[in-house]
């Protein structure tokens, strides 16, 4: 009876893990949309050739997000992070649904 609520409590604990990492991902998937606007209104801004256009593109820019001048500076490295990261996070979520299996598989 314990082993049986202790494997519970496992599959329990995994599953929230599990549901946590999803949520995780979709944040970096939506923030990862967020910035791939980002980048293309920054080749539409470097490839506008009045300096108007220009000053409107950086408007919008400014619009999508208040801190653009940090994401300038950083948005290859953090976007490559966020790629790196949305796969280890979805290979850490196939080991936690094989740990699942596992356990279900235990004879108690």
């Amino acid at each position: 009876m314990v082993v049986k609520k202790l494997i519970s409590v496992v599959l329990d604990d995994t599953e929230y893990e599990i549901a946590c990492t999803m949520n995780y991902l979709k944040y970096l998937e939506e923030q990862i949309k967020r910035l791939k606007n980002i980048e293309h209104l920054i080749t539409k801004m470097n490839s506008a050739k009045k300096n108007k256009k220009i000053l409107i593109f950086i408007r919008i820019i400014f619009l999508v997000s208040l801190r653009i001048m940090n994401l300038l500076i950083i948005l290859i490295k953090f976007f490559k992070s966020i790629m790196m990261l949305i796969l280890l996070k979805k290979k850490a979520v196939d080991d936690l649904f094989s740990e699942i299996k596992k356990i279900k598989k235990l004879k108690v």
